[in-house]
């Protein structure tokens, strides 16, 4: 019998309100189904919904959520393989799944250095993309 292993993706306020709204286009039943599209996965889809951005409680831009998703052992084993190819050579399974839904490698991003900039300014970016007001999201 195969077993169910469970991954889990780190993603910042305004990476999961694209995620969402992209979720959303595509139809997928869940944020982990979603997920298992983008990594070519089997997953089940249905009608477009929409979703506006209140109803997920994204207060910050950058707080932090976890996406969730389970995958077979085969499935898991794809996954790892496929991160450790040439065009991601030492990546861990989760940071190989955020490539594969658009979202830039982080392994850290501590405050006061060039990689907080860095997250910052791409979730500047994103939310004006999704027409969100982005100082909303930023503001103390």
């Amino acid at each position: 019998m195969a077993r169910e292993r469970q991954i889990s993706v780190s993603v910042n306020g305004a990476e999961l309100l694209r995620i969402e709204r992209e979720r959303a286009s595509t139809g997928a039943r869940s944020r982990g189904q979603y997920v298992r599209y983008r990594c070519g996965l089997p997953a089940a889809l249905l009608a477009n919904a929409s979703l506006a951005p209140e109803d997920l409680g994204v207060r910050r831009a950058l707080e932090r959520r976890t996406i969730s998703f389970g995958v077979s052992d085969q499935e898991y084993a794809s996954l790892r393989d496929q991160a450790s190819l040439p065009a991601g050579p030492g990546l861990t399974i989760s940071q190989y799944v955020r490539t594969r839904l658009g979202l830039p490698v982080r392994h850290a991003s501590n405050l006061g250095t060039s990689d907080r900039d860095r997250e910052e300014d791409e979730a500047w970016d994103i939310l004006r993309g999704l027409g969100l007001q982005a100082d909303d999201y930023f503001e103390e």
